[in-house]
């Protein structure tokens, strides 16, 4: 800080540092900022009219000499996902910001808070950093370094097939993925299966010819993928009861009937029926001869198809 008595008529004055014209002043003070510190400096002073003067006597001074600031303490690395890690570290109290460095690469500063989140980093790799505390004066010396290492890179989305099984079931089927520890299925938005292990799984319970979509995620130590693409089926149409045969009696002599028909789809096996009377159960031809019967005698017969479902309606009777 420079003051000087003033001189009759001067209305301006010239400032010099050092040999050097620093500042040119209508009044009689100057205030000299950004020196460094603990330093010698000699300023002399001009009178500015129509021409300049000859400098005035020199009078120098020395800045304050000022400690270097304090390193950042007890600097922590902590790992927050597959690409991020946390550092934090102790207040310092004259610090206007920090950097921090990662070696000797310089990855951030004008920090204010004490903590900072290193981003885009590499899956399942160390790093290491230090930390620097900055003022006006400069900056520090380098804080003790803090290592960690980032945490596996979360799975890529399965590639789903879905495949419908019956009317009530269709299982998913996909390749196994790369750093996946399991899966889940989703519908919609709803958990429907976790913790599966294996690369297929089957959704029971379904409706029958109904259409269901289906996603899944894979799943490690680090957390879920994205979901998958949809993946869907439509379940197949319920099984029904067979239709009811279509049957032909022609006599075998005189005493036996033979009974034919053709094949019923779905129908596992025939019953044989006289009138409300079971004459065979189970048969599994699409013939069958009825015998020990009365000669010159009228018969009636009907046959049903069966399956898991149940009975067919009677065939129309055949005599």
């Amino acid at each position: 800080s420079l003051e000087w008595d003033a001189v009759d008529g001067v209305s301006e004055y010239g400032v010099y540092r050092d040999g050097h014209r620093v500042a040119t002043v209508t009044g009689t003070a100057y205030v000299d900022e950004n020196l460094s510190y603990n330093k010698q400096y000699c300023y002399a002073v001009t009178t500015i009219t129509s021409y300049e003067s000859g400098l005035s006597e020199e009078v120098c001074a020395t800045t304050l000499e000022v400690d270097k600031i304090s390193v950042p303490t007890n600097l922590v690395a902590t790992t927050t996902s597959e690409s991020t890690i946390d550092l934090t570290w102790d207040n310092v109290k004259e610090a206007e910001s920090y950097k921090v460095y990662q070696g000797t690469n310089l990855i951030a500063s004008g920090i204010t808070d004490t903590k900072y989140t290193v981003e885009n980093l590499d899956a399942e790799t160390n790093y290491c950093f230090v930390v620097t505390a900055v003022n006006i004066v400069g900056e520090s010396e380098y804080s003790e370094s803090a290592c960690a290492t980032t945490l596996k890179a979360k799975p890529a989305p399965p590639v789903v097939t879905a495949t419908a099984d019956s009317e009530s079931a269709i299982t998913l089927t996909w390749e196994a993925v790369d750093g996946a520890e399991s899966y889940k299925v989703y519908q919609g938005t709803e958990i429907i299966a976790s913790e599966i292990t294996n690369t297929t799984y089957t959704i029971t319970g379904l409706e029958a010819e109904t259409n269901y979509c289906f996603t899944m995620t894979a799943v490690n130590e680090t957390g879920e993928s994205a979901s998958s693409e949809s993946a869907c089926a439509t379940t197949l149409e319920a099984p029904k009861a067979p239709e009811a045969p279509v049957v032909t009696a022609i006599a075998n002599g005189d005493n036996a009937v033979i009974l034919t028909w053709s094949a019923v789809e779905n129908a596992t096996s025939y019953n044989i029926y006289q009138g409300t009377n079971v004459i065979a159960l189970g048969i599994a031809e699409t013939t069958y001869t009825v015998e020990y019967l009365t000669p010159a005698t009228t018969y009636c017969f009907n046959v049903t198809a069966v399956n898991k479902i149940g009975e067919s309606e009677s065939s129309e009777t055949a005599y």
